[in-house]
């Protein structure tokens, strides 16, 4: 799981570093199509990303991966102002994979699903991938029967009405 401090310290650093370097994501001459727009951005964020990572590593002396760091950020551009304690609540490995579904609501689905059934990494990714939170939609709006809806087997009738496929 990831550590409040370390999320507290990015909070303080991440202004500090873009002060430092004010015009480190800004070019003189634009970039002419997107290929070289992606790429200035990613050449830049790399820059941006490896001060940051020096600067987490000097104060908890413990090394952190690059792919740690890009889901710290990710974490950070998806939830500017509050990050969910229930998200927080998760194995880190777990909130990388919830940090890759863009829609809102379906997020919020696989997050309460992985505390209510105390989801490991392998079975939220299956889950993910059979469509378990669209499968869900489609039954509510069949049933339309709140008190099965909100009964805390739902997911449960779910996932043996839709047989998934394990690979």
């Amino acid at each position: 799981m990831i550590k409040e401090e370390t999320l507290e310290y990015l909070k303080q650093i991440i202004p500090e570093v873009l002060n430092e370097n004010p015009k480190l994501f800004f070019s003189e001459i634009s970039p002419d199509n997107w290929y070289e727009s992606r790429k200035f951005f990613l050449e830049k964020n790399s820059i941006f990303l490896e001060q940051i990572k020096q600067k987490i590593e000097d104060k908890f002396q413990e090394e952190i991966s690059s792919e740690d760091l890009f889901y710290m950020q990710k974490l950070f551009l998806i939830y500017p102002d509050y990050i969910p304690k229930k998200l927080l609540s998760l194995p880190w490995n777990l909130i990388k994979i919830l940090l890759n579904i863009c829609d809102v609501d379906k997020r919020k689905f696989y997050i309460d699903l992985c505390i209510q059934e105390e989801l490991d990494a392998a079975t939220l990714t299956k889950y993910i991938l059979n469509d378990v939170y669209e499968k869900s939609i489609y039954l509510i709006n069949e049933i339309q029967d709140y008190n099965v809806i909100s009964s805390p087997h739902f997911i449960s009738q779910v996932l043996n009405i839709y047989p998934m496929v394990w690979e």
